[in-house]
């Protein structure tokens, strides 16, 4: 163990009238003279017990603080933790709360809040002598999260310790103090016990925080009260294992080219690649004459930033360099009152602004502390009483990826104080299964980093790091890791809140892949593969001889992903802002390459064909009654189904996902997606696709953001389409967002009236922009839960001025295509308005708008409102409003909208039969509105039904298998074979190619 330093216990700043007094040790006559500070302390600490003070105005800054700031202290034993809180600017409800403590150890949280993740910032460049002006970041960790910074250990920024003895503290001893802090804050503030909680440090704390976020762990698994709803960690730059972070400075000085290849050769080869404990007793001659060379050349390195001037005028480094956040400050030798910035910029600077600011009366009232007791507040308390009794966290780290955790792991690549490659070192030996590769992210169109994501059995490790930055990164480039964090968060919230309109899974809280989730990856070392994807041939009538061998039916536009990956998702509403980091980190499409690599375009090769990859009936060109195939069918791809599927249900996790997808619901992703869409439509040899506003771009913080989000992929959706493909129908998706959780056009909040009708105005614009030939309108909560609270009539007459309301906008902006409405009965509403054909028929005819509108009908709703699809399709077609079909089905003995596709020849037939007396269905079509079963997962393969079932069960062939079913094998045994296994590999059920099978039997 190492203990720093080595003198008595914790010193206060001389000379309160000025900040740069000198650090002195706690002597005996000195406790004394303190002893009335901490009297008042005491007599302060119980007159506020629980107590807590809201800050709305700070000294420096103008006006009030545009978010909501608390501050206060937690009693830990004999210390008291003081903290800052800040809420998030978005949805306090929702949203998580990040625990957030420096490094140092001993550098004050004040530190995170106003030069790493807070909403504030120095005004440097107008500086001019006494309190330090703040002004407001637009770009803090604060828009997406509720961050808790906490001044830890104690004896750092305003904590303090009411004891001689409580002062003193180790690695264990701080881990154990901010646990404590935490569950004791949790107890006070128990309205944010259901946000999901994350732990964040940065440098030292890396060993501290990691046993923190144990003793979570633990002491939830023990049932310990309040349980702390933690879903992850974030390590900035951390230490997590002495050897592998000394070790990793000669391969980083090495690989960046502060030493040349001769002395890295020599160093390895006579130190035996092991740097950590290099002395002249111990070590080879060889060696240590290497190492003392190799220190020569970097001693006058800035260590935090490679590439930044070391600061004359910071303080000289002491002879033993320390290996953790040492940020070459002391106030001591500040210059006393630097009226303008030096000739080159130095982060000291900035550092000096923390004690001018910090140190003045006015702030510390306002702040709430207890004056008085810290003498002088320093940002980095390098007389910390701590002994380093933790050398390695990294067993720690191993038995947390068992737990389904979410982790962020980055760090600035011009950083030699821990350097990115002691990082990436640590990670491997967790032996995690690569889930995407090493690749670039992207801010404002430009590399920011580059990142690769790690999975294991529902934990998922994403490292990041950031070009350009030192140590901690957030202090050289705070935007790029602003948009980091925010990916992030936004990567775990669309997973979690992902919620098409199959999956009608409520949540309490906003989880995070939850700790139910497994993910099921490749073996360990195994490079992820590509996926084969298959298109199940297409079965749709030939309309020939009077349609006398009508087989309508699937045409699978099937994106199967048989890359082993499936995603742990939990659907919860989603409304993300533009952005990720989790695996693409960026703003850019950065995919190369084909998204369907070995894939050709499909063909139609006949009935007799074997080829999964081909039409069997579907032949485009071929005239039939007078149409081609191609004109009376008309085939769309639903783009939500088929890109943002995954696989989902109301009682499980995703078992699907693409390759390409990083997990967020970033501008990058939605390009990406786009990208792989018109692919996909290229190969199919299909010119539609069907499109809700927010599933092809994601939602933003405002509507002004969620517009500019949508206008920059349609503007790429137009290039890509070119004068081939156009969207068969559009529509804006009024149903996920919290916001029409009463309904849209029927809400009873005139708000939300009002944000429907411009969502809906903006997705009309871009459905015209695009040639889109219909618009579609799909109330997904236009309807009740019941009757005791709602005005049915005043909701129908709502619903009609806002449909008015549409036909004036489509004519004012010239859009000609026709207008849908598509009938539900229920789900998610216990009753939908537009409940069958007939219902919508009478609404239009009561309200004057017959003319103005026609009919989608989905053949799964026809099932839902207790009738068939042909049923549907007929009482639409008689009252001249049939317009589309969104072509799938439903499990008569599902109560709910399942969405499979159309396999049943009889009822695809009936369904034909009315198109035909229709005269087709121009300007609609036939739009996919299908998804794969979750139980399908791989490749589909020719084959008959009986050899399809012999492979789903072989695994029960094996010898182990015929003891289970002979019933020789007990629950202990099974236990241990489960351990000795690890997470199964599940196959796929492949059920749609069964029913293909059985279908091309009759």
């Amino acid at each position: 163990m190492t203990s720093f330093p080595t003198s008595s216990p914790p010193h206060f700043l001389k000379s309160p009238q000025h900040i740069y007094g000198s650090i002195f040790s706690c002597t005996h006559k000195r406790r004394k003279e303190l002893a009335p500070r901490f009297e008042r302390a005491r007599k302060e600490k119980e007159k506020k017990a629980l107590g807590a003070t809201i800050v709305k105005t700070l000294p420096g800054f103008d006006g009030e603080l545009p978010f909501m700031l608390e501050t206060g202290y937690i009693s830990v034993d004999d210390a008291e933790m003081f903290y800052y809180f800040i809420e998030t600017e978005g949805n306090p409800k929702e949203d998580p709360l990040l625990l957030w403590y420096s490094g140092g150890p001993g550098c004050s949280a004040f530190n995170g809040l106003i030069f790493e993740n807070g909403p504030l910032q120095f005004n440097i460049t107008e500086y001019e002598g006494g309190v330090p002006q703040l002004e407001y970041y637009p770009y803090g960790w604060t828009k997406t999260s509720s961050i808790l910074f906490v001044d830890a250990p104690v004896g750092t920024g305003f904590s303090y310790s009411t004891t001689d003895s409580g002062w003193y503290v180790s690695d264990t001893q701080a881990s154990w103090q901010v646990y404590k802090f935490l569950k004791k804050w949790f107890s006070q503030h128990p309205q944010y016990l259901n946000n999901q909680l994350f732990v964040g440090v940065d440098s030292y704390s890396g060993i501290s925080g990691s046993l923190v976020v144990k003793h979570i762990v633990d002491g939830n698994d023990a049932g310990a009260v309040p349980r702390l709803n933690l879903k992850g960690y974030i390590l900035g730059c951390p230490r997590i294992d002495a050897d592998i972070n000394e070790n990793s400075k000669i391969i980083f000085s090495h690989r960046i080219g502060l030493i040349n290849d001769e002395l890295y050769e020599t160093l390895k080869e006579s130190c035996n690649a092991s740097y950590a404990d290099i002395d002249e007793s111990t070590s080879s001659p060889e060696c240590y004459e290497a190492y003392e060379f190799y220190a020569r050349l970097i001693k006058d390195i800035n260590k935090n930033d490679i590439l930044e001037p070391k600061c004359t005028w910071a303080s000289p480094q002491s002879s033993g360099e320390l290996s953790y956040r040492s940020l070459e400050e002391n106030p001591d030798n500040f210059i006393l009152s630097p009226p303008k910035i030096p000739e080159f910029w130095c982060h000291n600077f900035n550092y000096a602004m923390s004690y001018w600011w910090a140190n003045d009366q006015g702030v510390q009232e306002a702040l709430g502390v207890r004056l008085g007791i810290v003498g002088n507040w320093v940002r980095c308390n390098k007389s910390l009483q701590y002994t380093m009794d933790v050398d390695s966290v990294l067993d720690v780290h191993k038995n947390l990826s068992s737990k389904g955790l979410q982790v962020l792991v980055y760090n600035g690549d011009h950083d030699l104080t821990i350097p990115s490659t002691g990082t990436q070192q640590w990670i491997k030996v967790l032996n995690l299964t690569t889930v995407n590769n090493w690749r670039p992210w992207l801010v404002d169109g430009q590399i920011a980093g580059y990142t690769i994501k790690y999975s294991e059995h529902g934990y998922r490790l994403t490292y990041a790091s950031i070009k350009g930055a030192g140590h901690s990164p957030q202090e050289y480039k705070r935007r790029e890791c602003y948009e980091m964090f925010r990916r992030y968060d936004v990567y775990l919230s669309t997973h979690q809140r992902r919620h098409h309109h199959h999956i009608a899974t409520s949540k309490a809280a906003r989880q995070i892949w939850s700790e139910t989730n497994f993910l099921i990856s490749p073996p360990a070392h195994q490079s992820p593969t590509f996926p084969k994807i298959s298109v199940d041939p297409v079965r749709f009538p030939r309309l020939i001889a009077r349609m006398k061998r009508m087989e309508l039916g699937k045409i699978l536009f099937l994106l199967l992903c048989t890359s082993l990956t499936i995603a742990g998702v939990v659907g919860t509403p989603p409304t993300c802002p533009a952005t990720d980091v989790g695996g693409e980190c960026g703003d850019g499409d950065d995919w190369k390459g084909e998204f369907f690599p070995g894939i050709p375009n499909i063909k139609y090769e006949g009935p007799s064909s074997k080829n999964p990859l081909a039409y069997k009936w579907y032949n485009a060109e071929e005239e039939i009654l007078g149409k081609k195939m191609k004109d009376w069918l008309r085939f769309s791809v639903a783009f939500w189904h088929t890109f943002r599927g995954t696989g989902g249900d109301p009682f499980g996790a995703a078992t699907k996902f693409w390759p390409w997808e990083d997990g967020t619901n970033s501008l990058a992703m939605a390009k990406r997606r786009m990208r792989a869409n018109f692919e996909f439509l290229k190969k199919l040899g299909v010119d539609r696709w069907c499109f809700h506003d927010r599933d092809i771009a994601p939602d933003g913080k405002t509507l002004e953001e969620s517009n500019a989000n949508l206008d920059e992929v349609v503007a790429l959706a137009k290039e890509l389409q070119g004068n081939e493909i156009r969207p068969l129908w559009g529509t804006a998706q009024l149903f996920v967002h919290p916001r029409f959780m009463h309904g849209a056009a029927t809400s009873s909040e005139v708000g939300v009236y009002a944000y429907a009708a411009a969502q809906v105005k903006k997705a009309m614009e871009v459905t015209h922009y695009l040639g889109g030939e219909n618009y579609v309108f799909w109330g997904g909560r236009e309807g009740y839960q019941t009757l005791l609270n709602t005005d049915m009539g005043r909701e129908l007459d709502h619903m009609a001025r806002f449909l008015e309301a549409a036909v004036a906008y489509k004519k004012k902006i010239g859009f000609n295509g026709t207008l849908l409405l598509e009938p539900k009965p229920q789900e998610p509403t216990k009753h939908q308005y537009d409940w069958d054909v007939a219902t919508t028929a009478n609404f239009l005819q009561k309200y004057g708008l017959l003319g103005e509108f026609k009919i989608n009908v989905e053949c799964n709703h026809a099932t839902l409102s207790g009738h068939s699809c042909h049923h549907e399709l007929e009482t639409a077609r008689l009252n001249g409003l049939l317009g589309n079909i969104d072509a799938n089905t439903g499990d008569p003995q599902i109560g709910w909208d399942t969405d499979q596709f159309l396999t049943d020849i009889g009822e695809a037939t009936m369904v034909m039969l009315s198109v035909v007396r229709n005269g087709g269905l121009a300007p609609g079509g036939f739009n996919f509105d299908a998804k794969l079963r979750r139980e399908s997962t791989d490749l589909i393969e020719d084959g008959s039904l009986s050899e399809l079932v012999r492979k789903r069960y072989e695994s029960f062939d094996t010898e182990f298998g015929a003891q289970i079913e002979a019933g020789k094998v007990d629950f202990e045994t099974l236990e241990k074979k489960a351990m000795e296994w690890g997470e199964p590999k599940v196959p796929s059920a492949k059920q749609e190619l069964a029913e293909m099978i059985f279908q091309s039997a009759l």
